[in-house]
């Protein structure tokens, strides 16, 4: 669910804003889901690289 605030900043990104933004959506939500399976005990999961979180990220 959208806060209004953040549904606010969406409405006026342009395209470029929007795809940066989209793309630490996906990064964060990779991650979360990366290291729940961590937690859940999977054995050799696969190596992956996104870069830590970026200055303000947890902003939007």
């Amino acid at each position: 669910m959208m806060r209004r605030e953040d549904y606010k900043a969406v409405k006026h990104m342009d395209r470029e804003q929007m795809n940066a933004y989209l793309e630490r959506v996906y990064k964060r939500a990779y991650r979360a889901g990366y290291e729940a399976g961590i937690r859940r005990g999977y054995r050799n999961p696969p190596a992956i690289e996104i870069s830590p979180e970026e200055p303000g990220e947890g902003q939007e």
